[in-house]
């Protein structure tokens, strides 16, 4: 089960994630591709970007520190088609 930035683990509990997308054209996305399958990863792959969830902790520490200025954020109230965050125009 999946609620925005959080995620309910069987029997574990509440995992806070961050989400994150690089772009296909992105000149970085086959390093960073290559990143997220070697560390295990949650990602979702579409023909434009691809989508991935990266766990806060020691985790988010070392994907800021390696890729931070290459990858953007998902921000969950932005319409990702138009760009517009939701109750704007």
């Amino acid at each position: 089960m999946e609620t925005g930035s959080c995620k309910l683990l069987a029997s574990i509990g509440w995992l806070i994630v961050k989400q994150y997308y690089i772009k296909t054209l992105d000149p970085n996305f086959p390093r960073v591709v290559k990143w997220i399958r070697e560390n295990n990863i949650e990602f979702d792959a579409h023909l434009n970007r691809t989508r991935f969830w990266i766990k806060e902790g020691e985790e988010l520490a070392m994907f800021l520190l390696t890729w931070g200025n290459v990858c953007t954020p998902v921000d969950e109230q932005a319409n990702l088609i138009t760009g517009v965050r939701d109750g704007l125009s």
